[in-house]
């Protein structure tokens, strides 16, 4: 904690707009600490740095200060200086170094580790780092850590044996994959999009969730099949309709009017969206 409130003082120093000299004597003092030995001066200089990624400085010089304490000793200072980097100047190599952090020896990194890939990647995890990503969660040590690895790739891109994955875990109720696949996946699998239309269909405790996800991420050739399905929700669906039509909003087409008339029973909010489609 000392770590952190020491950082925050120093990080607010930088980002202060009203004394120039003091941003500079702010900057300084993150240089001179990345050059120290000691390793609480070092974190609270990388956790400082990690919070200025809109201050102007010169990067590449503050990138080679930082680098070095990727093989800091201590765990707290690796993870620091991971996003300190990500906040400093990333470059393609970069990518190719967050992999080993699923292998960390500290679980204080591990736990971070799928989140460092993700950004290290720009939001896509494909090739070495989705192999990377599956052994976290397939080797991972304990439940705790498996679930971390998981969560780490909410809003990320994922290769299709990571979706695979996680579709599996999915069908077998894994609370923690459904956050990430309700929430993620901005391009989804055709695998990923059935099981979503399967689960709103017949699984009325996560229907909504399901239609929240499906808004985005489908191909366009399932976009058809996504507003069929919400129209064989809406059959059984008496309340709560607002995520349905929200699917039907965004890929139905003027054919399926007459169905959704069908099952408006007189509700404006679907007698609109029935017009808006006739329109189309």
């Amino acid at each position: 904690m000392r770590a952190v409130d020491q950082a925050d003082a120093l990080a607010q120093r930088g980002l202060q707009a009203v004394d120039a000299r003091e941003r500079q004597a702010a900057l300084d003092a993150v240089r001179d600490d990345l050059r120290t030995g000691d390793s609480q001066a070092v974190a609270e200089a990388l956790l400082a740095l990690s919070r200025w990624s809109e201050l102007p400085y010169d990067r590449a010089a503050m990138r080679a200060l930082v680098l070095p304490h990727l093989d800091a000793p201590a765990g707290y200072v690796r993870r620091a200086a991971w996003y300190a980097l990500l906040a400093v100047r990333l470059e393609p190599a970069d990518a190719a170094l967050a992999e080993r952090l699923v292998e960390d020896e500290d679980p204080r990194v591990r736990a971070d580790a799928t989140r460092l890939l993700v950004l290290a990647n720009n939001g896509l995890v494909s090739g070495a780092a989705e192999q990377a990503v599956l052994r976290a969660i397939l080797h991972a040590p304990t439940l705790v850590e498996r679930r971390q690895a998981i969560l780490g790739l909410r809003s990320a891109e994922l290769g299709p044996e990571l979706q695979m994955l996680l579709l599996q875990l999915a069908r077998e109720g894994d609370d923690d994959v459904l956050r990430v696949v309700y929430a993620a996946l901005p391009r989804k699998s055709a695998a990923t999009v059935q099981w979503l239309m399967e689960t709103l269909v017949r699984d009325e405790a996560r229907r909504a969730r399901a239609a929240t996800a499906l808004l985005r991420g489908v191909p366009v050739e399932q976009q058809v099949l996504v507003a069929e399905s919400a129209l064989r929700a809406l059959e059984s669906t008496p309340v709560q309709r607002a995520g349905l039509y929200a699917l039907l909003d965004a890929y139905a087409q003027a054919e399926h009017a007459p169905a959704l008339l069908a099952l408006c029973a007189g509700e404006q909010d679907c007698l609109r969206l029935a017009q808006r489609l006739q329109e189309r």
